[in-house]
């Protein structure tokens, strides 16, 4: 079971390697982190509903907590367990296969993207010196 974790925890891994990289010392690590998990909180789509708000979803389409969360919706079938009052069911949380996938190979690929990101960065500092 722990298996299915696995593409979140590398993709949000690769977040911290990313903000690492990023700044200049570690006082100034700490509160990006924070923000970072913050945001990532927000925009799973579980904290508040995302479907419909344009540029807030889209937005939320960069983040891996939306995808972690969509495929362990589709998994359970959260829009049968506890079904949205007020607004559309959220699409990623559709208990279909192919729903499911897209959200696993989403996070893989966002993985691999903040990866390269974060690489590139450090080969930059490193020609620097």
């Amino acid at each position: 079971m722990g298996w299915r974790w696995a593409p979140l925890a590398i993709a949000s891994m690769t977040i911290g390697l990313l903000i690492s990289a990023v700044v200049s010392s570690a006082e100034k690590t700490m509160p990006l982190l924070v923000l970072v998990s913050m945001v990532q909180i927000i925009l799973s789509g579980g904290v508040i509903a995302l479907t419909g708000k344009t540029g807030l979803e889209q937005l939320a389409w960069l983040t891996p907590s939306r995808w972690g969360f969509g495929a362990t919706a589709s998994t359970v079938n959260l829009t049968r367990i506890s079904p949205p009052t007020g607004t559309r069911p959220d699409p990623l949380w559709a208990h279909r296969p192919a729903t499911w996938l897209t959200g696993m190979a989403l996070q893989l690929l966002l993985a691999a993207i903040f990866s390269a990101l974060a690489w590139r960065r450090l080969v930059r500092r490193s020609d620097r010196s």
